[in-house]
């Protein structure tokens, strides 16, 4: 299944599966915008209402759970002001438009709500490993190919 494939699910479900991507903290949750594939976090939204402040239509302020996963962070960001070429990050797509967003979640009250994908969760540090590279008589890094391969083997000439 794609990102951008319809996918039904149940608020519980959404939230199980956040927090075995990216743990208990929303903050971390990230989210893909299916249109212009920008993956931000609850903590990249954070940010960008602090720079950017929004208002709800109640006068209250917007903050980043009432948005992350349901708006690109390019509208916190700056891409809906139309006195200027947006160039920075996202775009302004969101989930409860005319398109709706690619995930369908069903909510404890018998409602439905559309958001974005979660991301991949984040690679997991590996630890480093060693790689012993033979030094030739130059002083130089070898490393063997198809050409060198013959002067590695005993017995065999170049």
């Amino acid at each position: 299944m794609t990102d951008t494939q319809h996918r039904k699910l149940t608020q519980a479900e959404l939230l199980e599966e956040a927090r075995a991507r990216f743990g208990d903290d929303p903050l971390q949750w990230a989210f893909i915008c299916p249109s212009c594939r920008d993956v931000a976090t609850g903590q990249d939204f954070q940010q960008a209402l602090a720079a950017n402040p929004r208002k709800h239509t109640t006068g209250q302020d917007v903050s980043a759970t009432d948005i992350v996963g349901q708006e690109c962070i390019g509208r916190s960001l700056g891409a809906l002001d139309k006195r200027q070429t947006y160039t920075g990050r996202g775009c302004t797509f969101v989930a409860y438009g005319l398109i709706p967003g690619p995930w369908e979640v069903a909510l404890s009250n018998g409602r439905t709500m559309r958001t974005f994908p979660l991301a991949r969760a984040p690679e997991k540090d590996i630890p480093a490993v060693s790689i012993g590279i033979a030094v030739g008589d130059q002083g130089t890094a070898f490393t063997p190919n198809s050409q060198t391969s013959s002067a590695m083997t005993p017995g065999v000439e170049p």
